[in-house]
């Protein structure tokens, strides 16, 4: 975790940055197919993140990595608080780097905080229809579908789902 942007190291090949703010207090670095994972410890706040790669080409062209065979690529990603800015390549020198911008250039944008706190109110509110819905569909299985409200007239108890008969709403 850096205090501001750190010094770029020319000996990368590969360097973009992207914003990022965490999801949740609990954050992780998680491998690629999720054989190993290691906690981030970060603060929900905006986050400037920079990937830094070498050797991805060589990597790539042997695909997997087995026993003895040393390590072709690394990688160094570095921390530091920042407001949301444009994801930009700093540098680019591999082939395959060129390939995933390439990619990354047809997906559309993440949402913003702004659209993530309305789909999260929309899901909420639908939960709470939803919710509301099996209580008043379990009233009216209760109730007989309807029958005994029917039969009420004017002097039952009232509940989400009609009035009860007058002794049923004495018990």
């Amino acid at each position: 975790m850096w205090d501001q942007a750190p010094p770029l190291d020319p000996a990368w090949e590969d360097v973009v940055e992207v914003s990022f703010r965490p999801a949740s207090a609990r954050c992780a670095l998680v491998q690629w197919a999720g054989e190993a994972s290691w906690d981030l410890d970060l603060e929900e706040t905006d986050y400037r993140v920079r990937y830094c790669a070498l050797g991805m080409d060589r990597a790539e062209e042997e695909d997997t990595r087995l026993g003895e065979v040393p390590q072709l690529d690394r990688c160094l990603l570095q921390f530091w608080p920042a407001p949301p800015e444009p994801d930009r390549a700093l540098k680019e020198t591999s082939r395959i780097a060129a390939h995933w911008h390439r990619y990354a250039r047809t997906l559309p944008p993440p949402p913003t905080p702004a659209e993530r706190a309305e789909a999260a109110r929309r899901e909420r509110l639908a939960r709470e229809a939803a919710e509301r819905e099996q209580r008043l569909a379990h009233e009216r299985r209760q109730m007989g579908a309807g029958r005994l409200a029917d039969r009420a007239g004017g002097g039952g108890r009232q509940t989400e789902a009609g009035r009860l008969p007058e002794a049923d709403a004495a018990e």
